[in-house]
This record gives C-alpha cells, sequence and structure tokens, in this order.
C-alpha cells in the first residue's frame, strides 16, 4: 500500500512475447478473441480490410478467371448475333458483373 516510490506491479515473465501483428497471423484460443474483441475487429469500411475480409489475393484471383471466363463465354456466342454497340457493352458489362460475382463466392469458399 505504501508509495514512497516503489512500483509493487510485477510484469509476468511467461507471457506471450509477440507484437499485435504477428499475433494477427495465427489462429488463436477464443479466450484471446472473447476477451481482446478490439484487437480482431476490422473496420469494413476500409479498403485494405474489405481485401482482409474476403480473403487477400486470392480470392480476387478467382474473382477476376471469374470474370474473364463469363466475358469469353459471352463474347464466343456474341460472334453469332447481330452487332449492337449499346447492347453489346450492356451484356458485357453484365457478364463482367456477373461472373466477378460468381469468381469471388468460390474464392471466399
Amino acid at each position: 500500500m505504501g508509495g514512497h516510490g516503489n512500483s509493487h506491479t510485477h510484469g509476468n515473465l511467461h507471457n506471450i512475447k509477440e507484437t499485435d501483428e504477428q499475433m494477427l497471423s495465427k489462429i488463436q484460443r477464443i479466450e484471446t478473441i472473447k476477451h481482446y474483441p478490439n484487437h480482431w475487429h476490422l473496420d469494413p469500411f476500409k479498403g485494405a480490410n474489405i481485401s482482409l475480409i474476403l480473403g487477400g489475393t486470392p480470392t480476387f484471383a478467382y474473382g477476376a478467371l471469374g470474370s474473364f471466363l463469363s466475358v469469353m463465354y459471352y463474347r464466343s456466342q456474341a460472334v453469332h448475333m447481330q452487332y449492337n454497340f449499346y447492347a453489346n457493352n450492356t451484356r458485357t458489362a453484365g457478364r463482367l458483373i456477373f461472373g466477378l460475382v460468381l469468381g469471388l463466392s468460390a474464392g471466399y469458399l
């Protein structure tokens, strides 16, 4: 109780010797997450966090592959249809978005 400039608190020498960044890349026990929820929260409105939440580079690679395959499938059919600039661009954009959604969902899994 005394004071006199003496600190009676001692650190735990057997505690984890890791930084917060090193802990994020490892699987943690539920107790750690339960008692420190702010450490594991990612703001979903930041671009870098959206990438982490969705799964990073592999997920976006699946999205790009899905978009590519979907547009190429449409282009192979569009050769046999009458050409209309507006309709062609609208259908291509629709296929691009459709393939992106399918690719992102496959990459997320």
